[in-house]
């Protein structure tokens, strides 16, 4: 009696279980409205993919924050399905210091200019001494800034290979410069308070100004680190058919050519 038992409720569990697996299954590939979060001043890259994935049958709404840790807590905890706005270096360093489910990068999609800006100087040889430059205040563009410094001769940070940068590793500062830490994307508004600020190229572009027009520009690479931004998602989610679209919408032609005409060379799609 106790063996039918034993075996009836095996049967059950079994069966339980095929149910949940089958409704899992039925449920993944009915997802059909995806939320893509993003910063505002990323919002062209965002928004260059939507077309593409409502061709494909998708409901596609983009979700705007004004603080850029904001679109990674969104993620985490499921509110939105993907973030474009981001480097990897900043992903990483975002998940070391924060906990949660784990967030990877699937397709990097645009390489944003970043430059030293000013609206008092127009070459790097008015810089004054003691000038205030603004530096975005995350470590992974602390790092990205100072690197960019140095590149152009203002700074000089100790001679050896570190993954991040601080202003502990400025190592020669003859115009006994001082730093400024100021939010993600307040470069624009920060400029009217310092005599030059490290920032975006699209940051720029949104505040109305030329990104083009940089006292110095970082080149591609040369920092050692890559900075090219694109697609974060959870990672539990990567073998998602949904996740697969994502990419092919946001890598067509059409994303590509929306990105061109309105980020101006402010960012450069990479695909």
């Amino acid at each position: 009696m106790k063996r039918k038992m034993l075996v009836s409720l095996l049967a059950l569990v079994t069966a339980a279980s095929m149910i949940v697996g089958a409704t899992c299954a039925e449920s993944a590939e009915k997802k059909k409205t995806i939320k893509v979060g993003s910063f505002s001043t990323s919002r062209f890259a965002a928004e260059a993919g939507v077309e593409p994935l409502e061709k494909m049958g998708y409901d596609v709404e983009v979700v705007y924050f004004d603080d850029a840790v904001l679109p990674n807590t969104a993620l985490q905890e499921g509110s939105i399905d993907c973030n474009i706005y981001q480097h990897e270096p900043y992903l990483l360093a975002y998940m070391k210091d924060n906990s949660g489910p784990s967030l990877c990068m699937v397709q990097m999609l645009y390489y944003p200019s970043y430059g030293l800006y000013s609206t008092r100087y127009k070459t790097l040889a008015e810089i004054p001494d003691r000038a205030h430059i603004g530096l975005y205040s995350d470590a992974s563009n602390v790092d990205r800034g100072l690197r960019l410094l140095d590149a152009c001769g203002l700074i000089k940070l100790v001679d050896e290979d570190k993954k991040l940068y601080s202003e502990l590793d400025v190592v020669e500062n003859p115009k006994n410069i001082k730093f400024e830490l100021v939010a993600f994307g307040s470069g624009v508004r920060a400029l009217g308070d310092l005599d030059a600020c490290v920032a975006v190229g699209s940051h720029i572009l949104d505040g109305g100004l030329d990104p083009r027009a940089a006292l110095a520009l970082e080149k591609r690479g040369s920092t050692g680190s890559d900075f090219t931004c694109g697609i974060a998602i959870r990672t539990e989610d990567k073998d998602s058919d949904w996740v697969k679209d994502v990419i092919k919408a946001y890598t067509s032609d059409a994303s590509r050519d929306y990105m061109n005409e309105h980020y101006k060379g402010a960012s450069v799609p990479v695909f």
